[in-house]
């Protein structure tokens, strides 16, 4: 039997959207296509000064081993840990923070001129799920390290500056 072969290859792309609700986790995929898109930039051209005044590149490190949700507003940032241990070693645009009850004092320089519904994650470093979603006021970054043991974890999340 002679299989068929195609003049192009294709390729059938999915988006993995997360959902944590507690410790369980929940997936379900999306067709690219339906998902919004934002021209990609390297961030070495960003860095290199092409588009920094459209742009704020916002950096997050830690070390993980479990699960959190991270909430972003104009008002402030919201840590709500979910599962095992806190996190270690946190760092928000290059300083620690700490405690993770407050608001990283380097946010309220900045967040008034964030178009925070239009962030989305540039690159990620970590072994488990990152996901980044959406809200009316802003968007929530969900952590997650399931495997066991801490696990160094780093993302770098693109928010377009308000046009005025």
């Amino acid at each position: 039997m002679k299989v068929p072969s195609l003049a192009k290859p294709v390729a059938v792309a999915v988006m993995m959207v997360i959902a944590l609700a507690g410790s369980a986790v929940s997936c379900k995929t999306v067709p690219v296509a339906a998902q919004r898109h934002e021209p990609m930039v390297s961030i070495t051209q960003l860095e290199a000064g092409t588009r920094t005044t459209n742009m704020k590149l916002l950096r997050i490190s830690a070390l993980l081993d479990g699960s959190c949700r991270i909430s972003f507003t104009r008002q402030g940032v919201r840590y709500e840990h979910k599962s095992w241990a806190q996190p270690k070693n946190v760092i928000f645009d290059g300083d620690p923070w700490s405690p993770l009850d407050q608001t990283p004092p380097v946010w309220e320089k900045y967040a008034a001129n964030l178009d925070l519904p239009r962030a989305y994650i540039a690159e990620r470093k970590g072994r488990d799920v990152m996901a980044l979603e959406l809200t009316p006021d802003g968007f929530d970054l969900y952590l997650a390290d399931a495997p066991n043991g801490a696990a160094p974890y780093s993302v770098t999340i693109m928010i377009p500056m308000i046009r005025r």
